[in-house]
């Protein structure tokens, strides 16, 4: 295992270590400020153990199948930075999964299969307070809300806490 400096971790695949390989190359390193600050954001990322590690994908195209239901979930998970990192990843494959899925159903003259995707509990995630800490998860669900219904792909957010659920769709 290679040890980067000033990062000072071990990166278990050969991917993770030829990413940060190419970036410390392409990286100006003579500010010690901006290294810090990098170096405080992957920090944070190592510490939720679950990146650099080998694992199966995620079946998307099997998720969306006729009559199938997926859940999710992630009552067990007591982060909400994994939470909306892993929900973040899940719409976006869902999102490409559907889009190939209906391109496929037009170029085979077939009707495309109709996917919903239900987000319980979705004041945990997309309140005003978790957007300005997750930009790119709202980014992901407004995507997935202005495109997704021309591709068959729907949205129901499901909360307890209406007033507190972002409406800026």
């Amino acid at each position: 295992m290679d040890s980067f400096e000033p990062f000072g971790f071990e990166f278990k695949t050969e991917q993770a270590r030829s990413i940060i390989r190419q970036r410390i190359v392409t990286v100006n390193t003579s500010s010690e400020v901006s290294w810090k600050a990098l170096l405080g954001k992957l920090w944070l990322l190592h510490r939720t153990k679950i990146f650099d590690v080998q694992a199966a994908a995620v079946p998307y195209k099997e998720m969306l199948q006729p009559g199938h239901v997926s859940i999710v979930d992630l009552s067990d998970t007591d982060s909400p930075i994994i939470n909306n990192l892993v929900i973040a990843t899940i719409l976006r494959g869902l999102q490409l999964a559907q889009e190939e899925s209906y391109k496929s159903a037009l170029r085979l003259g077939q009707t495309p299969t109709p996917a919903m995707i239900i987000i319980e509990e979705a004041h945990e995630f997309l309140s005003r307070e978790r957007i300005s800490q997750m930009e790119n998860l709202y980014q992901q669900v407004a995507r997935i809300a202005r495109r997704g219904r021309k591709r068959w792909l729907g949205l129901t957010f499901v909360t307890q806490f209406p007033s507190t659920f972002l409406t800026k769709f």
